[in-house]
């Protein structure tokens, strides 16, 4: 089954739409219900328009309201302001979504690992803009072209299934951004949710279930080459996504782009100075072809300097001949200059190395910038009683007792143990910071501070230590400050800890079961017991009366067995029981 073509953009039908836009619309050009860029784009993208009367089957009523709905939504989310930066680093480093390479038709590729994704209602709103934010960006950088999303449920599970997360992405794929996904290709979905699939499946169109398509094993490799493929695909593609990139990559890119950059605007400078005076007659290459050709690839777009991919060589750029040579040779050195600039800025973006060791006047602090609290190891007891903790070591560097003091801009999230003490010259003290339980996401927000000063007291009790900090004048108070960070556990801890917290669950579910089970077995064994006293008590009751009736009982109660001399008295009391003589 293979995706509907896009059918081709009527310029009339994309006028007529714009042109009902702004007629409603006009008032709200400056600003107010949309997005200044959002109206630049309805202005200037006729591919954008197309989209959106695609999914109003060209009517443009329909297509209208569905393009102000869009609309309002991206402002009302700010999809145009989101960048990388602008989320937390645990959706970063999670690597759930991601764009890598391209399929046997030339289109982009959106990953998105199922896998990676747990249900969280702390973190759907995250999630979704994560979302959005690649869609848009992918969007942006190929207009009026598809893309191609891979959803990979390899290892996926019930737990990675969240409903709220799945209808936000077919909203999305069906209204918000229109004809932007041209397939998605759900591979390895397990038979155990199929169920679940029958509930997503009512939630989408007739046109949107004919870009599903359903992939198992090498099935996928009939539609991306393997080169393009992770190993688990049967693909070569080892790649694997890593937040924030390594450092030697940037390096080896920036050299690259230096290196090219700089080539051709020699070359250009060069061949400007030595070639004569333009001519009438026609050059070479055909007119106008100015631009960049990297080895027939395509190349990076960063801005508005185009990058060539690595250890990619950079052709001879021809310009038209109408065009003066000091134009060109300006164009050059601006270009250079604007890629310099460019490379500067990413430079003094990327983060520093965060020190190991802040050393001062008065103490040596290790770690020395950053508290950073990883995961508690799994343990047999109840993971969730597990909170991770770190050690802040404190060395006293001089000749003179030194008290210290950690304060915390969110004293509620930590516990810190002992958070204040004197220090003797030349020792160190450990101090355990704990992370209680809550919503960790919030731990990059937090700051530690460390206060010391030179005791000049002597103190004996934590009350007496307090009143001499009140006392220390602040120009004698060193002080020192700590950022927080939390790294979130790998896909493989977070897998490990939500198996061990069901089979624990499950544990206690099953102690609960054999306690029922042993209170039931105990209460039917009474009942047993007093239906058999109840049984022979009924016995009993039945042969007394037997006898009774039979005459050994006699009838005032004394109890005894008939002689032989009486038996006549045996058969006198039968004719007055029985109303007959026995035979």
């Amino acid at each position: 089954m293979s995706a509907p073509e896009r059918p081709p953009i009527n310029k009339d039908e994309v006028e007529d739409l714009r042109r009902l836009f702004f007629d409603k619309y006009s008032a709200d050009e400056g600003g107010g219900i949309f997005d200044d860029r959002d109206i630049d784009r309805v202005r200037a993208d006729d591919n954008y328009l197309h989209g959106f009367l695609m999914i109003g089957k060209m009517n443009k009523q329909d297509a209208l309201t569905k393009m102000v709905d869009a609309l309002k939504w991206r402002k009302e989310w700010g999809i145009n302001d989101l960048t990388f930066e602008a989320f937390p680093d645990w959706a970063l480093q999670i690597g759930g979504l991601y764009s890598r390479g391209k399929d046997k038709v030339g289109r982009k590729i959106l990953w998105f690992k199922v896998a990676t994704h747990k249900k969280d209602a702390s973190r759907a709103e995250w999630v979704k803009k994560y979302i959005a934010f690649w869609l848009d960006k992918l969007h942006k950088e190929n207009p009026g072209e598809n893309i191609v999303l891979v959803e990979d449920m390899t290892n996926a599970g019930l737990a990675n299934m969240d409903m709220d997360v799945i209808g936000f992405l077919i909203k999305c794929l069906e209204l918000r951004f229109p004809a932007v996904v041209g397939m998605l290709y759900v591979y390895n979905m397990p038979w155990y949710l199929n169920a679940i699939w029958k509930i997503i499946e009512k939630l989408l169109s007739e046109e949107s279930k004919a870009h599903i398509k359903f992939l198992f094993g090498d099935d996928v490799q009939q539609y991306v080459s393997k080169d393009h493929l992770p190993p688990h695909m049967g693909g070569t593609d080892t790649y694997q996504w890593v937040w924030p990139p390594p450092d030697n990559e940037d390096s080896v890119e920036e050299i690259s782009i230096l290196q090219n950059t700089m080539d051709e605007t020699f070359e250009q400078a060069s061949d400007n100075l030595s070639s004569p005076a333009p001519s009438d007659s026609p050059p070479d290459s055909p007119p106008g072809g100015s631009g960049d050709v990297v080895n027939g690839t395509e190349a990076v777009t960063n801005g508005d300097v185009r990058i060539p991919p690595k250890n990619q060589v950079v052709k001879k750029v021809t310009f038209s001949p109408d065009t003066e040579d000091n134009e060109n040779r300006d164009h050059s050195m601006l270009s250079t200059s604007s890629t310099l600039s460019r490379l500067k800025q990413r430079k003094s973006a990327k983060k520093s190395k965060i020190k190991d060791v802040a050393r001062g006047p008065l103490l040596t602090i290790r770690p020395g910038e950053q508290l950073t609290f990883n995961p508690a190891p799994v343990r047999d007891e109840d993971p969730s009683t597990v909170d991770p903790s770190l050690v802040l070591s404190l060395t006293n560097t001089t000749d003179k007792k030194i008290a210290y003091k950690v304060k915390t801009t969110t004293p509620d999230r930590y516990r810190v143990r002992p958070s204040a003490g004197p220090i003797n010259p030349g020792a160190s003290i450990n101090i355990t910071i704990t992370l209680l339980s809550g919503n960790q996401e919030e731990v990059a927000k937090d700051k530690f501070l460390i206060l010391s000063t030179e005791l000049g007291e002597v103190i004996r009790t934590p009350a007496e230590l307090s009143n001499y900090w009140r006392r220390v004048p602040r120009g004698n108070i060193v002080e020192h400050r700590m950022r927080c960070q939390y790294n979130l556990p790998s896909i493989q801890e977070m897998e490990f800890k939500w198996i061990r917290e069901h089979m624990l669950a499950m544990s206690k579910n099953l102690e609960t079961v054999k306690a029922h089970s042993a209170s039931l077995e105990s209460r039917t064994y009474r009942l047993q017991m007093i239906l058999r006293i109840q049984l022979f008590c009924i016995f009993v009751l039945t042969l007394v009366c037997g006898m009774w009736l039979m005459g050994w009982i006699d009838v005032d109660g004394v109890e005894g067995v008939c002689p032989a001399g009486q038996q006549s008295n045996a058969a006198e009391h039968y004719t007055k029981v029985f109303n007959h003589t026995p035979v």
